[in-house]
């Protein structure tokens, strides 16, 4: 989408994009995100409304989608009466996530 707007040769926001001199900028740098390897492999994980990053999608045998680390153990995930996302294990122990992803510690 944002690349038609900076095609475009009428609308507001094309027009000030040419007056400020960044469309063929923008233009250059997204074609780059949209042709570079990893944009169109995607990604598994799954992130809260914060942005926080919660787990990664996984699946079973079955084909059952479920919310789980990078190695594949299931998440519970909660929201806390403060709004806030809250990760358990299976059992139900607060779990918190490495930078991998994996299950870093467990608090009973």
């Amino acid at each position: 989408m944002f690349l038609a707007i900076l095609n475009s040769q009428d609308g507001l926001i094309a027009e000030l994009l040419r007056n400020l001199g960044l469309t063929e900028n923008l233009r250059t740098g997204l074609l780059e995100i949209l042709q570079s390897p990893g944009y169109r492999e995607g990604s598994n994980q799954v992130f809260d409304r914060t942005g926080k990053r919660i787990g990664f999608m996984n699946a079973d045998e079955e084909g059952n989608r479920y919310v789980g680390d990078t190695d594949g153990k299931p998440l519970k995930i909660r929201m806390d009466p403060n709004g806030e996302t809250v990760i358990l294990d299976e059992a139900g122990n607060l779990v918190q996530l490495d930078s991998e992803g994996r299950i870093q510690n467990t608090s009973q």
